[in-house]
């Protein structure tokens, strides 16, 4: 799956619209803020009528949070660097020696961050200053003096990338600590002979709206793998006596402890559509997986657990009983999985960084110190494309380079002309 393609759903600007229209029809927001004293207000970074609202209504302190990795706004409002050479809108970096990589990176850059979010903000100052007034500010500058974002992304985990000191990584704040397995849970744990692998795609993907064929490609993969046992999410349905005859090693569930079980020592595997709480449960677990991203993010949560060399990836629409198998094949028998799936847990726990602390004190600094983003911003984070990537000063070495060979060209062409006039001279007399 092409993750650009997959970033689609964000550029829904229409959708971005209709919300800040509808949070601004009304003043119910307004007067619960000014019912209390507050010291600082946390806003998504998805869109920015939050950041209206608040700065609206006086607050000194203002702090984001995204559910999702580091996207394209939260880059845009961090004002991270981005070099094209690199980095590419919600990818992990990309091979910098191939000049098509980094021209398509451009693009893909100048398209995200100079047209798609310049777009939204301005549309954002229009809508805000019908409601309040000419005299808003740009929403663009509302954006940049955030005091603090937070990422729902774990350092570990993450690619590496240019970093400032107001983004702030909380992946792994919402996890629970695995509890005891039940007695049938464990029951079914123990019939395994090599292990558990768990197979669960979230909330939004039903198995239920999976074709029969697709179902099938499942089972019979799995089927090739019997001293494993599956433990499947799964949503029961008329045809399953069909599809699991004669599968002895598949359990159905319809709800599953995830957790849990990702933290028993029996499981040694997962098949996940690599939501980002799924890759980070399993990975905080050291369980290598098999990720089939569907949309959002998922594909760059793959991307990251593929760079890490925990996650085998299969395209969603290449799912058949050949590359899971190829997929299983990798996790659960190429000890490197595992091995690195190991260190990232042990990395993750050990982080002297944990989500929920960095979390909850630099939200009380922000609240106690008011403008933190006049210290925490990136020099050069509010320049224009045109100064920041020093393309007036290209063009003016560029000028003066052109001027000075003009200058050499000049002074060799006149010292030729007057050898030539002097030799010709001499020959007449002569």
């Amino acid at each position: 799956m092409n993750p650009q393609l997959s970033m689609s759903i964000f550029n829904t600007t229409a959708a971005r619209r209709y919300i800040i229209v509808e949070a601004l029809s009304t003043n119910a927001t307004e007067e619960f803020i000014k019912q209390e004293r507050y010291d600082i207000g946390l806003t998504t970074d998805y869109e920015f009528c939050g950041h209206v609202i608040l700065f609206k209504n006086g607050l000194s302190s203002i702090a984001s949070y995204s559910a999702m990795p580091i996207i394209p706004e939260t880059i845009f409002a961090a004002g991270l660097p981005s070099p094209a050479s690199s980095f590419t809108p919600f990818q992990p970096p990309v091979n910098p020696y191939s000049i098509w990589s980094r021209f398509m990176n451009a693009i893909r850059l100048g398209e995200a961050y100079y047209i798609d979010m310049k777009w939204i903000t301005d549309e954002f100052t229009k809508i805000a200053r019908e409601k309040y007034g000419p005299d808003f500010p740009d929403v663009e500058q509302l954006i940049y003096k955030l005091d603090v974002i937070f990422v729902n992304s774990n350092q570990v985990f993450e690619p590496a990338r240019p970093i400032s000191h107001k983004t702030k990584y909380i992946g792994g704040i919402a996890l629970k600590q695995p509890k005891p397995l039940n007695e049938d849970m464990n029951e079914m744990l123990s019939k395994a002979k090599r292990g558990n692998v768990i197979v669960a795609f979230g909330s939004q993907i039903l198995t239920k709206a999976m074709p029969f064929e697709l179902r099938r490609h499942f089972v019979r993969a799995f089927n090739k793998f019997p001293e494993f046992s599956f433990i499947w999410r799964y949503d029961e349905m008329e045809d399953d006596d069909v599809l699991f005859e004669n599968s002895t090693n598949i359990h159905r569930i319809k709800w599953l402890p995830q957790i849990d079980l990702l933290n028993d020592e029996r499981v040694v595997g997962f098949v996940t559509h690599a939501g980002l709480n799924s890759i980070l449960e399993a990975s905080f677990a050291g369980i290598p997986m098999i990720a089939i991203p569907i949309f959002a993010d998922q594909p760059y949560n793959a991307l990251s657990g593929k760079q890490r060399g925990t996650t085998f990836i299969i395209d969603k629409v290449n799912v058949n009983e050949d590359t899971l198998a190829e997929g299983l094949s990798a996790i659960l028998y190429d000890e490197s999985y595992m091995e690195n799936a190991k260190r990232i847990s042990k990395l993750m726990k050990e982080n002297p960084e944990q989500g929920k602390d960095v979390f909850i004190n630099w939200v009380e600094y922000a609240a106690n110190n008011k403008e933190l983003y006049k210290i925490n911003s990136l020099p050069g984070s509010d320049l224009t494309p045109f100064t920041y990537y020093l393309i007036d000063v290209t063009i003016l070495c560029t000028i003066a380079s052109l001027l000075v060979l003009y200058l050499v060209l000049k002074t060799i062409l006149f010292i030729y002309k007057f050898v030539s006039l002097k030799m010709s001279q001499k020959v007449k007399v002569n």
